[in-house]
């Protein structure tokens, strides 16, 4: 008497179409990763950058724009330069002590 085909315990399924299933779902997920790697073809191109440079132009000037508009991030970026300006004078301070040890 002959037996069917060997059957996979866990799925219930012969163990030929559980193995061919799995074959196809890497090559599938190989395919699928080659695809997503030719892409790096576009981001390196001339045109890729230069495309990635207006966008990140065009960002930066709508940030600019959010940011004028919005009181909290205006209160933000004043903080901010009130900082600098106090920095610079801090420099400043530390110069003409390091130069008044000259005199």
């Amino acid at each position: 008497m002959e037996q069917g085909p060997d059957i996979d315990p866990v799925k219930q399924k012969p163990i030929d179409s559980v193995e061919a299933k799995k074959a196809e779902r890497e090559q599938k997920k190989e395919q699928s990763l080659r695809k997503q790697a030719e892409f790096i073809n576009v981001v390196i191109s001339e045109e890729g950058q230069l495309l990635i440079g207006l966008i990140a132009k065009k960002l930066e000037k709508r940030i600019l724009k959010l940011v004028s508009d919005d009181p909290e991030a205006r209160a933000y970026e004043k903080i901010l330069s009130d900082v600098k300006h106090k920095e610079n004078l801090a420099k400043k301070a530390i110069n003409q002590i390091y130069q008044r040890q000259f005199e």
